[in-house]
């Protein structure tokens, strides 16, 4: 066997062989002046060994035409050539820049036996490859087992592949690794198709020590101007699970793995991955816990995760951070109560609308633990070379899950065609998020609708529109040891009918504030220093509804004059030309309501569900108020009405400043 692995081991050396002669095969009596060479394969060249040919050592020319002396021709700069035996042939190479005078050269070639076992015969029984080189000449189905020995040498012609249906056993050593290659010795991607095991493949399939090279040619298709392979890689896996431990994978025309839905490895440790032309690995999410985190990705793209709408594990799952980053194709929606963890230093990028929901199913769905570091934080970002806030929809989390240290960017396109636009939505109860970043969102950066939930210590910026959207009934849970940065503020949403004593502290950024309804008695106190945006035709409805009067409740307002309550219109509305906001509204119950030290201004514009508006609404309006509420030492101004209306009503009023109230400043009807 010794003549055969130096065969092997010289089989894909090209060194610069240049050839330059006119007359006759003798080196000496070549012309020094001759701008015409060609390069060989270097090494002993052997029968059904493709041999590589090469002029690009001569001078340029438009015409290469070359004779192998076997009855064979080509034409071009680059040919290759196999001849089918032994022997000694003369080659001849014809180039120049027009067809009738071509200047020529030749050589003569030693062709040795072919050291080649050939193999075209499907395998139905058990089968062993020795150590030797191996030429795969027929597309090869192992429907029984294959073992093939350390040092072997598999080449594959083109597009000619593997496909296990049975069990294949390639294990290698360090030494001695089994290498599959391309017969025609390329270094192109897709030289050769590919190694497929299908969902008959035993699991006791393995690759060890292996390196496989330069493959991938499944499904192949080439139109003008582009190329097209299909989703498969250079090793495939179809509903089946195998070990694949110390392989080298290079240079595969798509993936360097693939995998189907249901696909995972028993076993995956200490692989490399090297220039593979699209990504390293492809397969679904219950399978990504099954590569660990031994593995090698040298100038590779992401890991592709491919989108499900029903991302179903059995069992708690974890991915494990890698060189690259996972791409997720799409949207994952986990569907099983079963916990997915993803480790420090793990980085999960997504585009086009692509969401990861953990919250999806609140009844069926599991939970998140995603803890990182300072130094290795879990980033959720977009996969983008110029990322752009709204790349992607967003992080949604439920019951019991866990972020801490994770970094949520430029999110925010809309989940569905009128669905939010959010980094990180919290539902359920019980989850945690702290100590996290949440930017660059395209409008909002945390959108909470759990019952309960710690949100702590967080930093939220650069959203184009509010830091977070809280319902009034659970404003509380994001607290003041979050930090907004450069956004629209803190949004308060869902105040339909709200029935519960409630305190809006003073933050260092603004409550923005659609509109509010109150009944049952319900106080609303506000802290001195407050700032409080409502949005364009918004109302604070305390005991009044101008239907049916069916409400109550009371605002205690008391500001100081260090430190005053502020009712302006919401900043963007305002840069955008909207119209005022709409009234702080005072019924007969609202008995115990105080206005005192505040400041309101740009209100007046009343506007109901329907779209109706009041224009006979001040930015403060009472209905059947008796000596209530108490408004002293405010600021009413730029109403797009009056400053206060009252209808039936009474009001302790005193030491108020009034200006720019479009229809005056107190009426009383």
């Amino acid at each position: 066997m010794k003549p055969l692995l130096l065969a092997s081991k010289v089989f894909f050396l090209i060194l610069a062989v240049s050839v330059c002669s006119c007359e006759d095969n003798d080196l000496d009596d070549i012309n020094p002046e001759s701008d015409l060479c060609f390069e060989t394969t270097e090494g002993d060249l052997y029968a059904e060994m493709t041999i590589n040919f090469n002029a690009s050592c001569s001078a340029p020319s438009s015409y290469y035409v070359w004779d192998f002396g076997d009855g064979s021709n080509a034409t071009g700069m680059e040919v290759s050539h196999t001849y089918d035996v032994e022997g000694q042939y003369e080659v001849i190479l014809s180039a120049g820049n027009h067809p009738d005078s071509l200047e020529i050269i030749d050589k003569t070639l030693e062709v040795l036996p072919s050291p080649f076992i050939k193999h075209c015969d499907d395998i139905d029984g058990d089968e062993v490859w020795e150590e030797g080189m191996h030429l795969i000449r027929c597309n090869i189905d192992i429907n029984g087992s294959l073992t093939i020995s350390p040092g072997a040498e598999v080449y594959f012609e083109e597009k000619k592949l593997l496909e296990i249906n049975g069990k294949l056993i390639a294990q290698g050593t360090y030494d001695k690794p089994i290498k599959f290659l391309p017969a025609n010795n390329s270094t192109t991607p897709g030289s050769w198709g590919y190694i497929y095991f299908t969902s008959t493949a035993s699991a006791e399939s393995v690759m060890d020590y292996c390196e496989v090279k330069y493959g991938g040619n499944a499904g192949y298709n080439s139109y003008p101007n582009w190329e097209y392979y299909t989703d498969f890689g250079v090793i495939h896996l179809e509903e089946c699970e195998i070990s694949i431990e110390n392989t080298i994978i290079e240079g595969a025309a798509n993936f360097g793995i693939s995998l189907s839905e249901n696909a995972k490895f028993l076993s995956f440790e200490n692989n490399t991955f090297l220039n593979n032309t699209s990504n390293p690995i492809r397969f679904y999410g219950a399978a990504v816990e099954s590569i660990g985190n031994t593995s090698t990705f040298v100038g590779e793209k992401d890991i592709i995760i491919a989108g499900d709408e029903y991302f179903s594990p059995e069992q708690d799952i974890t991915w494990y951070a890698q060189d690259v980053p996972y791409y997720i194709d799409g949207s994952i929606n986990l569907s099983t109560k079963v916990n997915l963890t993803i480790e420090a230093g793990t980085v999960v990028e997504l585009e086009n609308n692509g969401s990861m929901n953990v919250g999806y199913f609140r009844a069926t769905s599991g939970s998140l633990t995603a803890i990182g570091t300072e130094a290795e934080p879990v980033v959720f970002t977009s996969a983008k070379d110029e990322k752009n806030r709204g790349d992607w929809s967003g992080l949604m989390i439920s019951d019991n899950s866990v972020l801490e240290h994770c970094i949520i960017e430029y999110a925010g396109a809309k989940y569905t065609v009128s669905g939010y636009q959010r980094a990180l939505q919290v539902q359920g109860s019980g989850a945690v998020v702290n100590q996290c970043t949440i930017q660059e969102c395209s409008r909002y950066g945390i959108d909470m609708d759990a019952t309960s939930a710690t949100i702590t210590n967080n930093t939220i910026k650069n959203c184009s529109d509010y830091g977070a959207v809280v319902n009034i009934k659970q404003y509380q849970i994001i607290d003041q040891s979050n930090v907004f940065e450069s956004t629209g503020g803190f949004y308060i949403s869902g105040g339909s009918g709200f029935n519960a004593d409630a305190t809006l502290e003073k933050r260092d950024y603004p409550y923005v504030i659609a509109g509010l309804s109150f009944y049952a008695n319900a106080t609303l106190t506000i802290e001195p220093g407050t700032e409080i945006q409502l949005g364009s035709g918004g109302s604070f409805t305390m005991g009044y509804n101008h239907v049916s009067n069916s409400y109550s409740g009371n605002l205690i307002a008391n500001g100081t004059p260090e430190e005053p309550i502020t009712f302006s219109l919401y900043y963007k509305d305002k840069e955008e030309g909207n119209g005022n906001w709409g009234a702080l509204v005072f019924g007969e119950e609202s008995s115990t309501s105080v206005i005192s030290n505040c400041i309101l201004t740009d209100g007046g514009n009343v506007i109901d569900g329907n779209g109706r508006t009041y224009p006979e609404m001040g930015m403060i309006h009472c209905y059947k108020t008796m000596d209530f509420p108490t408004i002293t030492n405010c600021t009413i101004s730029n109403s797009a009405t009056y400053g206060i209306t009252l209808d039936q009503s009474t009001i302790i009023s005193s030491s108020n400043v009034f200006s720019n109230n479009a229809n005056g400043d107190v009426i009383s009807f």
